[in-house]
């Protein structure tokens, strides 16, 4: 494992797990790597509104790309946060994750169920906006949570086993 990494996985990796990457990445310092994937990503890039939503944050997705959750992606991750409670049911079901897997609203609210965040695809720009606030907020009360400090924790454990 090459240094500590936060994954996001949405479906198709093109709203809801870039905004969280988005937001996360410009939050952290080097020493956390941070990607989003999806488990039904096809080629192309983020959403035009979610492009636009995180612009008026200050924060540039335009050149992200797509991607499917790949296998080195589990193997190095330290956290991987799914968005919803389908994308959370698939990776549990694929992948012998433990404790490395969890919803982002499950983990920033302390609670073990998987709690889901609302996909805004085929929606509006509002829609685009609030789930981009939601995610904001999530990953802000995960941080004071000790996710960062978490996921130093998690990285080392994993380096001794």
């Amino acid at each position: 494992m090459s240094g500590k990494m936060i994954v996001f996985v949405c479906y198709g990796n093109m709203c809801r797990s870039p905004m969280a990457e988005g937001i996360l990445r410009s939050r952290v310092d080097g020493d956390i790597r941070v990607l989003s994937a999806g488990i039904g990503a096809v080629d192309g890039g983020a959403h035009p509104y979610a492009i636009k939503a995180m612009e008026e944050l200050g924060i540039d997705i335009t050149d992200h790309r797509r991607r499917p959750l790949e296998r080195w992606m589990v193997e190095e991750a330290s956290y991987i946060f799914a968005l919803d409670e389908y994308v959370y049911d698939v990776l549990a079901s694929e992948f012998n994750l433990s404790s490395r897997l969890h919803t982002l609203k499950g983990f920033a609210y302390g609670v073990d169920e998987p709690l889901g965040v609302f996909d805004p695809y085929g929606e509006g720009l509002d829609a685009f906006r609030a789930c981009r606030d939601e995610i904001a907020e999530l990953i802000e009360k995960a941080i004071e949570r000790g996710l960062l400090d978490q996921a130093v924790q998690a990285h080392s454990m994993q380096k001794q086993h």
